[in-house]
């Protein structure tokens, strides 16, 4: 019978598929494994496929190289060329190293990449001042503004050539600039402006100023007499009459009104001085006099006394009598106010009582009141009040002396009492009278107070209280209201009681002459002129409006005095003038050259020829002029013809060599030819220069530098040269771009574990090391270990977060034929078995119900590599250096969710995942290398643990970029792989063939023996068990044994 070993020892192929064949089984290999069992990961990394010192890590059916700091590529065979990104300044060749590079510099550079230019303006080339403009191993002189030219600004440019000075100005060259020595009628930088001496109005008093500049004015000497004024006598002056000349051209000359004098008309004339006003003030004006007239007096010159009793006739009711600039009224019985108008009624009530006399008259005007006479023996206001005289009567005792005095001490009222026989006498104070002194003297009574005053009786005095308009102890003076001059000047006031008139000269009006009648009213003065109101006159004040006369009908010609220069053509306006000027000239005046080199126009250094520099201008026949610094800048065509005001607007500029156009505007280009073989060029004026690339130099950037030739830069390797570049491949131990660092990563032997290291250089100065791991270690010294032993309950569970995609791979080893290996969960399945030494993966993304098969004799004991990985279109299986490739279900392939496995179990399955596999649902032997989708499982995240422990961790990722971490529960798992043969020595008698079961062994006996390890023969097996000689039974004995 032929024994399935692919039955029986389901794991047999480790990392392959087992196929039974009569009397053996073949395990095919998943792709990177070999061996008769698929148990050997084949090492990518024995044929040391990572150049230049990189560092091999071997992965399931491929490696992967860790390259050292400046290669890159599967293989680390591709020199990362530093000098790519052009880091050296241009012109500068960039030799490209180990993970660096180094610059050659053109001369005129320095630094680490060229970036210093070395200063050649350092040693201060450019004299006088020039901006020197440090170049690559150069320098250009800016001498703009220093007023010299030349390669270092050592030759002085003559400002004075274009011959800028106008109206006969000397030209002075200065340092960068010039100065004009002008005529001292004109100013400006080039003596174009003819100083406008009028302009501030020196002429007073409406006085005409010429300017003596103006050359319009200058007349043959015998020529008529010019007027240039509003008035006849206002004539040109003597001075005009002769040659302009330049020398006399300053300053100004003052045509006078009448009535002014003096060199600028300053001094009025005093038309005052001969008194001509006999009763008035004299007030001086321009050409003229006025008279101010005292009150009272009138006429041209104040020379008659105004009557104003025979003028105005004011006294109604009275007799009137003149004065000087009033009158007086003497009214009639029962008359009164100022001028006897008012019917006097204070006395008509009848107001004085005991025969008084009643004495009617008014107060300002209006108010009517009176006065009382009193008879003998009456006093009062109205004579209300009477005198009482008494005597005292004799009595008893008529023989004796009585002293009134002591009787009646106040006998005498007020007076002093003397007692005399049989009386006494009294002695008054004064003011006081009668027998007892009793009687108060009334000195109103004899009416003391004029002009209707009112007498109040004082003791021996009295008091008058006047009437309004008198004034004085008795009244007696009329108060004259006309002192205060109350009347406007020039009027007449009439004096009145408590009161005055005033009589106003023409032309005013009002209670006090102060109302001027407005003879401006009518608006007299024509043109805008200003009206000034005098008395009874009115004035025009012309000025501004551009007109003259009595009421400014008469325009003044403002042109007369010829303004207008450079053969402007002057338009008389209204106050005003304007100039209608050639295009090349401005101003009020046409007085200023338009300076249309002001604005720099000519480009490049050309110089500006102004076309209106009549200086500039020669014969046709007369030789070129050189106007610039070069030979053939020479004086335009335009300037060899007669000089004409039609043509001098514009200018004409003179271009320096390497430019043209109108505007010396193009600069032609001298880079059009392409000079510059291997480099850029750089246009200039008149010229080029030529930036070579990295790598060439040359006045045409014509040679490539040979680096390695050059600078034998490569101490302990060889040169390559490259294109602005080199390599050094260095001699074994040296390192850096020149092959000139020792390498001393590895000096400490920090690999662990027989891991290879492989010493490398980071920025010239940082030792580093990579470590190549052997099978069954990692980490950065490989101090970790990767290998597991599992028996039959024992399981790795990986869960990971890929949202697509998934890929597996470890190294195993078994020498049994079957067993399950890995499970994947997920919205699918797959299963991937141990079967006959072969590898076996099923899943419902395939369309082959028995699977894939790869691999053979995978349980050969031997470390078998795997590896799985799963996309959207295909599924990839190897086992050692074996592989397939196989489509995907698209009916399953729904989506990209259905290749991602977020759980992963090795060995034993869970109650969570069905299985579809053909043998054993365990795996018994040793694992080493677990990657699950980027995720190292570690053995030590067991502890070490016993067979039932179990224990739940974060994994480590294979590298950056694998993604977050991922949880691992291993259970029953030992670190390292610690494992007897279980056939060496053959445990098996009688020549019988041991088979090793891992951890046991199974004999497979020849006839006719039989036994666990053969040790019994078979006739000795049936005397045992058949004392009668008939076999009853065949016992059961293990596989491959027979009966």
């Amino acid at each position: 019978m032929d024994i399935d070993e692919c039955a029986i020892m389901p794991k047999i192929c480790n990392h392959g598929v087992c196929f039974n064949v009569p009397g053996s089984y073949e395990c095919y290999c998943r792709p990177g494994y070999t061996g008769d069992s698929c148990e050997q990961d084949i090492d990518e990394c024995l044929s040391s496929p990572c150049k230049n010192g990189g560092t091999c890590q071997n992965l399931e059916n491929n490696y992967e190289c860790t390259c050292k700091e400046g290669f890159e590529g599967k293989d680390c065979s591709t020199n990362i060329n530093e000098c790519e990104a052009n880091p050296c300044a241009a012109g500068s060749t960039c030799l490209d190293g180990i993970a660096s590079y180094s610059c050659v510099c053109q001369e005129g550079l320095t630094g680490p990449t060229c970036e210093i230019d070395i200063d050649d303006c350092e040693s201060a080339p450019c004299q006088h001042g020039g901006r020197c403009v440090d170049g690559v191993n150069s320098f250009a002189c800016e001498c703009g503004g220093t007023g010299y030219t030349g390669d270092d600004c050592s030759s002085n440019i003559d400002e004075c050539a274009p011959q800028p000075c106008r109206h006969g100005g000397t030209c002075v060259d200065d340092v960068n600039d010039y100065h004009c020595n002008c005529y001292a009628a004109y100013t400006g930088k080039n003596c174009e402006i003819d100083i406008s001496e009028c302009e501030s109005a020196p002429c007073k008093f409406g006085g005409v100023c010429l300017e003596r500049s103006n050359a319009s004015l200058y007349r043959a000497a015998d020529a008529p007499r010019l007027q240039v004024g509003p008035q006849p006598q206002m004539l040109l002056p003597s001075a005009f009459y002769q040659p302009f000349s330049l020398d006399t051209a300053a300053g100004y000359e003052c045509v006078c009104v009448s009535g002014t004098t003096g060199p600028r008309c300053e001094t009025n004339i005093d038309e005052c001085a001969a008194a001509p006003c006999e009763a008035g003030k004299c007030i001086d004006g321009i050409g003229s006099y006025s008279c101010d007239c005292f009150a009272g007096y009138e006429g041209e010159h104040c020379e008659i006394e105004i009557d104003e009793c025979q003028r105005y006739a004011p006294c109604a009711h009275g007799k009137c009598y003149d004065g000087r600039a009033a009158y007086y009224c003497l009214c009639e019985h029962g008359w009164g106010g100022q001028n006897c108008s008012v019917v006097l009624q204070g006395c008509q009530a009848e107001p004085c009582r005991n025969n008084g006399s009643c004495y009617p008259w008014l107060r300002d005007e209006t108010e009517h009141r009176f006065n009382c006479s009193c008879t003998p023996g009456h006093y009062g206001t109205t004579c209300e009040k009477i005198l009482v005289l008494f005597s005292l009567i004799n009595g008893r005792f008529c023989d004796m002396d009585i002293d009134e005095c002591a009787i009646m001490p106040k006998i005498c009222n007020h007076g002093v009492c003397f007692n005399v026989p049989g009386s006494y006498e009294c002695y008054c104070r004064p003011g006081y009278t009668g027998d007892s002194c009793e009687q108060d003297i009334d000195e109103c009574l004899s009416s003391p107070c004029k002009n209707g005053g009112t007498c109040q009786n004082l003791e021996n005095n009295y008091e008058c209280t006047c009437k309004e308009g008198f004034e004085g102890k008795d009244c007696s003076t009329n108060i004259n209201e006309c002192e205060a001059n109350p009347c406007a000047a020039g009027s007449t006031c009439l004096d009145g009681i408590a009161s005055y008139s005033c009589v106003c000269q023409e032309g005013l009006t009002g209670p006090t002459c102060e109302i001027d009648i407005d003879d401006c009213e009518s608006a007299p003065c024509q043109h805008g002129g200003r009206c000034v109101d005098g008395v009874n006159s009115f004035a025009c004040e012309c000025g501004g409006t551009g007109y003259t006369g009595d009421d400014c009908s008469s325009n003044i010609d403002e042109c007369a005095p010829q303004p207008c220069r450079h053969g402007g053509t002057c338009v008389d306006d209204v106050n005003d003038y304007h100039c209608n000027c050639y295009a090349a000239y401005t101003g009020k005046n046409c007085e200023i050259d338009i300076s249309e080199c002001e604005s720099a126009p000519c480009k490049f250094g050309g110089v500006c020829l102004e076309r209106s520099n009549a200086s500039l201008y020669r014969a046709a026949d007369a030789p070129r002029l050189q106007v610039g610094p070069q030979p053939q800048m020479l004086l335009p065509s335009a300037f060899y013809q007669p000089f004409s005001l039609d043509t001098a607007a514009g200018y004409e500029c003179v271009c320096v060599s390497g430019t043209t156009g109108p505007r010396c505007e193009t600069n032609i280009d001298e880079c059009a030819a392409a000079p510059c073989e291997a480099g850029k060029c750089i246009d200039g004026i008149g010229s080029y220069s030529c930036d070579c690339f990295a790598g060439y130099e040359g006045e045409h950037c014509e040679i490539e530098i040979d680096e390695c030739q050059r600078y034998a830069p490569c101490a302990h390797g060889k040169c390559y040269d490259g294109r602005a570049a080199y390599y050094c491949l260095c001699e074994h131990g040296w390192g850096g771009q020149n092959c000139s660092v020792v390498l001393q990563g590895c000096q400490a032997e920090p690999c662990r574990n027989n891991g290879s290291c492989y010493p490398w250089l980071r920025d010239e100065t940082e030792h580093r090391f990579n470590c190549s791991c052997t099978p069954g270690h990692y980490g950065t010294t490989c101090e970790k270990i990767t290998t597991m032993s599992l028996e039959k309950s024992s399981y790795a569970e990986v869960n990971t977060t890929r949202e697509e995609g998934y890929d597996i791979s470890f190294r195993f080893k078994t020498t049994l034929g079957n067993g399950l290996l890995a499970m994947g969960r997920g919205l699918t399945y797959f299963f991937l078995e141990l079967s006959n030494g072969r590898l076996n993966l099923h899943s419902s993304l395939l369309n082959k119900w028995e699977g894939v098969f790869i691999g053979s004799n995978l349980n050969d004991s031997k470390w078998q590599k795997v590896f799985v990985t799963i996309n959207s279109s295909h599924l990839v299986l190897a086992a050692n250096e074996e592989q397939t490739i196989y489509p995907i279900s698209q009916n399953e392939a729904y989506n990209s969710s259905v290749t991602s496995f977020p759980s992963t179990r090795l060995g034993t399955y869970g109650s969570s995942y069905a299985t579809l596999t053909h043998g054993p649902n365990f795996f018994v032997g040793c694992f080493q290398d677990v990657v699950v989708n980027g995720q190292w499982v570690l053995p030590e995240d067991s502890g070490g643990a016993g067979a039932e422990t179990t224990t739940e961790t974060a994994l480590l990722p294979a590298g950056e970029g694998s993604g977050p971490l991922a949880r691992a529960v291993l259970h029953g798992v030992l670190a390292q792989c610690p494992r007897v043969p279980q056939c060496a020595p053959n445990p098996c008698r009688s020549g019988g063939a041991c088979d090793d079961a891992w951890t046991s062994f199974v004999c497979t006996c020849p006839r006719p023996h039989l036994g666990d390890t053969c040790q019994y023969s078979e006739s000795h097996y049936t005397h045992l068990l058949v004392p009668h000689g008939v076999l009853a039974q065949c016992p059961r004995v293990p596989r491959r044994s027979a009966c």
